[in-house]
């Protein structure tokens, strides 16, 4: 009795790897549609089509392995991806956020097995930031700052606030800031964009810090200028304005304005990139030129 290896199908494991990728993303993009998250559903799109592109590149380099361990595991994380789709729910973030991970994970795992994952850690990271928001949610809470910063754009905007905890105490009411409204999944999201652009637009180190530090910061104060607003409305419970600036147009808004603030940044990061690889090419030729 011989060893299964995906190579004894085909000749060319790829096009395996590629049915198999397209059935698991499938299920993944169901489950997400059927639990009703349909924000999530566009941002995941958007990172698959970043990894496909990767891949379409860098395919011709990719080399293929069988490891038994390897598969055995990829065929656990998928027996537990098809488990999960059956029963996740929108109340169900984290498994939900999980499945484009865990299916990206399992096929590396057939394709390359655990020596070969380095060549997709650039795929692999991408589909990464589809669960950061989520596992940052379920250790992390920031309502307070949240809060604080809220406060402190009201009282910039001449608005009389006070601000104890996750309270904001205005003259018309108070609002509370629930963990929902913090803007952990918001910045998560951003620093997710962040990721792509320095995979296909890459910059040097101290500009890699310096965007990523840009996304979360931004995400946090768009984020805080969304829950100022709606505590200025709250207050006099103004139901419909209310619930535009919490799930409809205004926190479209506010997100259209953090990723277009973050590209602002990283077009201004990427320019100084350039100019300072072209300024570094010049004094190369230079120096090439004064030694001949």
């Amino acid at each position: 009795m011989t060893d299964f290896n995906l190579t004894q199908l085909t000749k060319h494991p790829q096009y395996v790897l590629l049915g198999l990728a397209t059935c698991l993303f499938s299920i993944c993009f169901v489950s997400t549609w059927r639990a009703g998250a349909l924000t999530h559903l566009g941002v995941s799109g958007l990172f698959l089509l970043v990894v496909i592109t990767l891949v379409w590149e860098n395919h011709p380099g990719y080399e293929y392995r069988h490891e038994r361990w390897a598969s055995l595991a990829a065929v656990l994380l998928i027996g537990w991806l098809l488990w999960q789709s059956l029963s996740v729910t929108l109340h169900q973030q984290l498994p939900l956020r999980v499945l484009p991970f865990a299916s990206a994970l399992a096929i590396a795992l057939l394709a390359s097995g655990f020596r070969g994952l380095w060549q997709y850690r650039r795929e692999l990271a991408i589909m990464f930031m589809l669960a950061l928001p989520s596992l940052l949610l379920s250790l992390l809470d920031i309502s307070v700052l949240t809060a604080q910063m809220a406060a402190r754009l009201l009282h910039w905007g001449g608005v009389q606030v006070v601000q104890d905890g996750v309270a904001l105490t205005l003259p018309m009411g108070m609002t509370i800031v629930h963990p929902g409204c913090s803007g952990l999944e918001s910045i998560a999201y951003l620093i997710g964009i962040a990721v792509v652009c320095l995979t296909l637009y890459p910059v040097k180190r101290v500009r890699q810090v310096i965007a990523l530090l840009a996304a979360g910061w931004i995400g946090f104060g768009v984020n805080s200028l969304r829950v100022a607003t709606m505590a200025t409305l709250a207050a006099p419970r103004d139901d419909e304005a209310l619930l535009s600036w919490t799930e409809g147009d205004g926190a479209i808004m506010c997100g259209a304005l953090a990723i277009g603030l973050f590209a602002l940044v990283y077009w201004l990061l990427y320019r100084i990139e350039l100019a300072a690889g072209h300024r570094r090419a010049s004094e190369q030729l230079q120096s090439d030129d004064s030694q001949a």
